[in-house]
């Protein structure tokens, strides 16, 4: 008998993921007893699944360039904030959105999001005592948008 073999080509497509989702309390309350600031308060954080071979770019928008805005008595008022991602000062200069992370093909640490569990990175602003005196009670917001996309 001769002997006899054949092959077979096995393919698998591992489709691309590179998701966001926000989650925590975006909401809170400046400091009753006197007219102090808040340093480092915690909004929420974003979660960043990506297995994308080109990486990923994470950037931040601001409707209200880093102030959070009301409008009482027909009269706009503005408290300016530092935004905060993941340990680090955002500058927000415009509506822009501005980078906050990257991680290129073939960086080290580019594929440690690439799992169920993703990767957090933490959101906080800072308000100084100075940007929030002489401005009446009432409710101030601002909306971000944050976004993932190849860098």
């Amino acid at each position: 008998f001769l002997a006899q073999a054949d092959t077979i080509n096995v393919s698998a497509g591992n489709p691309e993921i590179r998701t966001i989702a926000i989650s925590g309390t975006p909401t809170f309350n400046f400091p009753s007893a006197n007219f102090g600031g808040v340093t480092s308060q915690s909004i929420g954080s974003v979660n960043i699944k990506s297995n994308s071979a080109d990486g990923y770019k994470l950037t931040v928008a601001s409707a209200n360039v880093a102030n959070l805005k009301s409008t009482i008595n027909a009269i706009d008022y503005s408290i300016p904030y530092t935004l905060i991602y993941a340990s680090g000062n955002v500058v927000i200069a415009d509506t822009t959105a501005v980078t906050v992370e990257t991680k290129a093909a073939g960086a080290a640490g580019y594929l440690d999001c690439a799992n169920d569990s993703g990767c957090d990175r933490a959101l906080a602003l800072t308000v100084t005592e100075a940007n929030r005196q002489a401005k009446p009670s009432g409710t101030y917001t601002d909306t971000l948008t944050v976004s993932i996309a190849a860098p």
